[in-house]
């Protein structure tokens, strides 16, 4: 059988948790006799849509290439040409099922070209893009977690109407075809995956939909890490915190704990991964003047086992869906210490009382509170260090997220519901583009 991947980037281009799941689930695949192709957007983009086509790691990627202006924002979520090229692929590949990990930097209508291909697909809701037009359900300078459905009240008024050339009515027609546009593509999916019953909970609650229409399918780390080997009494605690230097994953709130902390000369802190964000990587580095802070812009698994980190700072502000990276720290034997943000916090907590330390979601005073308790207790440390629970394998995963391909292959394309209007979604494309064309 073969399936499709469809997700917003592929490595190495694109690195992050998605896109190498995605990669592992293809490479899995394969192992068992699958044939496999990713279709893969692109921050690469020229004056014309153009689609390439690479073998990576045993993958073949399509990438779709759009030519149009600030493509990540919610207003650009359809887009005729991308819509177009993924359907001459989907008809060129012919798979027998495909599933859809995000529709961003492609187009909101992926799974409505597969019912009009007659192709099955399911669908793995990784975050709450579809749900939000600020994507992440953060809100404001306060960064607050935000459960408020999707609709013009407050959404226009906190994301809709940001840029002095988009607002009022037209803002609110946009919001209601990208609501509508994302809860049909969500209809015609034969499986609607979550990676967590949090996330799922979460989207329930945000749509109004019905909480049993999510399949439930907890992810597995894709791939491995082992602790290095720690001596007692070689100094001061080392704390890791590590992925995307990136505001909402709260980099700053360590260390604005870390300026807070009472015994802040008991500890050193590593902080790897690259700023994705302008200006960000220099103001946290600032922000850490003088504190026992390094910095390290890449690095690679080898780099985590080797370090020796006693503690695991968590600090995200996403709501997260899973977190990757907690399963890391706890592979590498580390001590948690993570905010309360989405599944990230209630993973910690249902893992048991020792699994890890919660602290509330940038609250750099209780997280600099709760550094400064393991600090005096090394006892804890060692508890928690010890307590990390066994985590399932991706192999057993991988062959979980197969069945459902098998399922939706076996049971044929869902009903497909109307579809909106393509023309009108190309016109608030155009009128997006051409505004942004002019502010230039």
């Amino acid at each position: 059988m073969k399936v499709m991947q469809v997700v917003h980037g592929a490595p190495p281009e694109c690195v992050g948790g998605t896109e190498y799941y995605v990669q592992a689930l293809g490479s899995e695949a394969r192992a068992a006799g699958w044939e496999t192709v990713t279709v893969a957007g692109s921050h690469d983009w020229g004056d014309e849509l153009r689609v390439s086509r690479a073998t990576e790691d045993g993958e073949r990627v399509v990438r779709i290439h759009r030519a149009d202006l600030y493509f990540d924002r919610w207003e650009k979520h359809f887009c005729a040409e991308a819509s177009d090229a993924f359907a001459a692929v989907l008809a060129e590949e012919a798979p027998d099922v495909v599933h859809v990990h995000h529709w961003i930097r492609l187009s909101s209508d992926l799974l409505e070209r597969c019912g009009e291909a007659g192709i099955p697909a399911v669908a793995t809701l990784h975050d709450t893009w579809a749900t939000c037009l600020a994507c992440f359900r953060v809100r404001g300078e306060e960064q607050a977690a935000c459960e408020a459905p999707l609709a013009d009240e407050p959404c226009v008024a906190a994301c809709g109407e940001t840029e002095p050339w988009w607002g009022g009515e037209e803002s609110r027609r946009g919001l209601a075809l990208f609501r509508g546009a994302m809860q049909a593509e969500w209809d015609r999916a034969a499986h609607l995956i979550t990676p967590s019953g949090t996330h799922a909970d979460l989207l329930a609650r945000v749509t109004g939909r019905e909480r049993s229409g999510f399949t439930v399918l907890p992810h597995a780390p894709f791939r491995r890490v082992a602790p290095a080997d720690r001596q007692s009494g070689r100094g001061p605690l080392h704390i890791g915190c590590w992925g995307s230097v990136y505001p909402l994953k709260g980099t700053h709130v360590l260390i604005d704990a870390l300026a807070r902390m009472q015994h802040a000369d008991q500890v050193r802190v590593s902080v790897l991964g690259e700023a994705v964000v302008e200006g960000y990587g220099e103001q946290v580095r600032a922000a850490a003047a003088g504190l026992p802070v390094t910095f390290r812009e890449s690095f690679q698994a080898s780099d985590l086992e080797a370090a020796g980190f006693d503690i695991a700072v968590l600090p995200s502000l996403c709501l997260e869906s899973h977190s990757f990276l907690l399963d890391e720290a706890w592979m590498l034997g580390c001590a948690v210490v993570a905010s309360d943000a989405g599944a990230l916090g209630a993973r910690v907590r249902e893992a048991g009382p020792d699994a890890g330390v919660v602290f509330a979601r940038g609250d750099a005073a209780a997280l600099a509170a709760a550094l400064d308790a393991l600090v005096a207790d090394p006892a804890r440390v060692a508890a928690l260090r010890a307590a990390a629970p066994v985590l399932p394998l991706f192999s057993d995963h991988a062959a979980e997220v197969r069945g459902l391909w098998e399922r939706a292959a076996t049971a044929g394309p869902a009903p497909q519901t109307a579809g909106l209007d393509r023309a009108e979604l190309a016109e608030l494309f155009d009128r997006a583009e051409a505004r942004y064309r002019v502010s230039g």
